[in-house]
């Protein structure tokens, strides 16, 4: 997976009326604190983070014809986790297999069932929206069997 080794620069301006940028006064950037799984922990965590099958970024990498190597900000990215843990260990992948994290499909089904109750209960999903999620888990089987 690429990894992104500069930010992009955005300075702040003193005058608005001659916006020529103060290069010694950039704005530092931050970014959310993520898990092991390499997903972002601040936030309402819906069950496509709560219960992840991969990592997602709101952010990725350009490539030709476009500057290659300059951050996209438009574009997320999507990595997947390997399905068990000898494959993670093969690639060399530091974040938790499928396998590791949820045992099987049923395991992963019920890790996104109980995620889904919480936000429910917390007034912070609907449950028809819960009810979408907990079918396509079922239906969509991360473990590929």
């Amino acid at each position: 997976a690429a990894v992104a080794r500069e930010v992009n620069q955005i300075a702040l301006f003193g005058d608005w009326v001659r916006p020529d940028a103060q290069a010694k006064s950039p704005y530092r950037p931050l970014v959310a604190k993520v898990d092991a799984g390499g997903n972002e922990v601040a936030g309402i965590r819906l069950p496509d983070i709560a219960v992840p099958v991969g990592t997602y970024t709101g952010w990725n990498l350009y490539k030709a014809p476009f500057p290659e190597g300059e951050l996209c900000d438009r574009d997320g990215s999507f990595v997947p986790f390997a399905k068990t843990k000898a494959e993670r260990t093969a690639k060399g992948d530091p974040r938790p297999s499928l396998e590791e994290l949820y045992g099987d499909h049923a395991g992963y089904v019920r890790r996104v069932e109980a995620v889904a109750a919480t936000l429910v209960r917390q007034r912070l999903l609907l449950q028809e929206d819960a009810d979408r999620y907990i079918e396509r888990a079922r239906r969509t089987n991360p473990f590929g069997s």
